[in-house]
């Protein structure tokens, strides 16, 4: 399933616990995400317009947090933290590095950072750009002019880069205590762990030995790879496919199913267009025969290049 900002992206390990998400790299909310959860991990935060985070929020490095934004509980931060304009914390602000904060910015408990507080005020700074730029066209260097919106404009456009390992979430995704809704297709590598039902706009897939702790229902195909398990209901509008030692502890409905003997439904199989049972021997004959296929397929390119 390849990756776009349509996508929920658990990495390996991810965890959730009774009220925090635990993971590894940086952690990557869209804009308007509702969190019912807290956040911890090793990397950064990034949070987009209007998030909304009801819990606590712990991070090793910096923490980057837009506009409008919520976090309804204490806010750690093991390097430098920006707050943008109307942002609101609850709860105490703790930081190893620099805050940058915009206007209105409110923190209900104590604030603790070790290195400066600045506050930004941009229109201040945006009419002295407008005055400076007006008074060098008067002085007709029109050149610097250039130079300097030149410069802006690549400001302007720069982008952060992110670790190789990222849970991200993208807009408008509600993460709940009981139930999570995902605008689009969800993805969770090895050994995650979900709690809560979990309702996806898209196709939906679980990396080996990975665990839903309750009902899972997709609009596309559900993919579960080895070892996998949904604990209640899967519901699929596209095909499922149920990986090797899998189990499913609860009805499995979808158009059509795939699906392992070593594989588990607890309750009933519905499947329209029927279902389809594999073995382990059968995935051994057939990359068997595909290796004989593309080794076949290189002889003939080189006799061809032979004879050319």
């Amino acid at each position: 399933m390849p990756f776009d900002k349509r996508t929920l992206v658990l990495p390996q390990g991810t965890r959730f616990e009774e009220r925090t998400i635990v993971t590894k790299g940086d952690f990557i909310l869209g804009n308007h995400v509702r969190m019912a959860f807290g956040l911890r991990t090793e990397g950064r935060v990034f949070a987009g317009q209007g998030v909304e985070i009801d819990g606590d929020v712990s991070c090793t490095d910096d923490l980057r947090v837009d506009q409008s934004s919520h976090l309804l509980g204490d806010v750690t931060g093991g390097a430098n933290v920006y707050l943008g304009e109307r942002c609101f914390v609850k709860g105490d602000l703790a930081l190893e590095g620099d805050l940058d904060v915009g206007d209105d910015v409110r923190i209900g408990g104590q604030l603790k950072a070790k290195g400066w507080v600045n506050k930004r005020n941009p229109v201040p700074l945006v009419l002295y750009v407008f005055i400076y730029l007006l008074e060098l066209l008067r002085m007709g260097q029109s050149e610097e002019v250039d130079r300097i919106l030149k410069e802006l404009e690549e400001a302007d456009d720069a982008e952060i880069s992110v670790d190789e390992v990222f849970l991200f979430v993208p807009d408008g995704c509600e993460i709940g205590l009981q139930r999570s809704e995902v605008k689009g297709a969800f993805l969770a590598k090895e050994d995650c762990r979900v709690l809560g039902n979990l309702v996806v706009r898209g196709d939906a897939e679980l990396g080996a030995e990975s665990q839903v702790c309750g009902a899972l229902r997709a609009d596309g195909d559900v993919f579960l790879r080895r070892g996998s398990e949904v604990q209640g209901d899967l519901v699929a509008a596209g095909r499922a496919v149920i990986g090797q030692g899998c189990q499913v502890l609860g009805d499995l409905k979808a158009r059509s199913v795939e699906m392992y003997a070593s594989s588990t439904v607890d309750g009933k199989i519905l499947a329209d267009e029927g279902i389809q049972f594999r073995t382990e021997e059968q995935d051994v004959r057939v990359g068997t025969a595909e290796e004989k296929v593309e080794a076949f397929a290189g002889r003939s390119a080189d006799l061809v290049d032979l004879l050319g």
